[in-house]
């Protein structure tokens, strides 16, 4: 290490190196070079570095030591980026981890963040095969967190298999409000900005993937009254 350490003192070489060790599911030599980055290369434990560490130990499905660095990263008082939480719940979600994916996603949606669309999908995919699907979903919902379509489709097609009309309704009614209040929202922002052309451009493209988001959960809300 000491032959090459004008290059490793590069936070940016030192980051692709640190993700690539990591990627590979070394723990171990994750936090050996970890160590030595900071012992004998003297380089600051920076925002790129601890988003490493999290991705690492999440794909690990070692919940204790994710935690054990966001506390660290506290007293660096360094915040966890949109990164750093797509990463862990990427990690959490590798590991069937639901109670930790909803935690992060959470958090995350608490403190501003857009919320990955694949990740959400996914959560209610893993849900579904672990029998676990009514209960993530009414967490999600009183934690008032967006849902993609991808997500109310998979809901809809566990409850048709299961002959669940009374949560088939209550996902079929949410993904008509969350239509509805999303087109209004686009509708008033195209009459009310003239001046910006972007915003006109895009309103159609928007409305447009409501009407066929809304189409594919509809098709398997009939799928479930068809199985009744």
């Amino acid at each position: 290490m000491t032959r090459h350490s004008t290059a490793l003192s590069n936070t940016r070489v030192a980051v692709m190196i640190l993700d690539t060790v990591s990627r590979a599911g070394n723990v171990k030599a994750m936090m050996e070079l970890w160590n030595a980055f900071q012992t004998k290369l003297n380089l600051s434990r920076s925002l790129p570095l601890y988003e490493v560490l999290l991705a690492g130990f999440a794909s690990a499905g070692n919940q204790s030591k994710v935690s054990e660095v966001v506390k660290k990263m506290r007293a660096d008082k360094l915040g966890l980026s949109a990164r750093a939480f797509s990463l862990m719940i990427k990690g959490f979600l590798k590991n069937g981890m639901l109670d930790e994916v909803l935690s992060k996603m959470t958090d995350m949606h608490g403190m501003g963040y857009a919320l990955p669309t694949f990740a959400v999908a996914q959560l209610f995919r893993l849900a579904t095969e672990a029998g676990r699907s009514t209960e993530v979903f009414q967490t999600v919902k009183n934690a008032n967190l967006p849902l993609p379509a991808e997500a109310m489709e998979a809901m809809l097609e566990d409850c048709a298999k299961r002959g669940d009309f009374k949560l088939a309704r209550q996902v079929e009614k949410l993904t008509r409000e969350t239509q509805d209040t999303t087109a209004t929202t686009a509708t008033t922002a195209t009459t009310t900005t003239t001046t910006t052309t972007t915003t006109t451009t895009r309103t159609p493209r928007a409305l447009t993937w409501f009407s066929v988001s809304g189409a594919r959960c509809r098709n398997s809300f009939l799928l479930l009254l068809l199985l009744l």
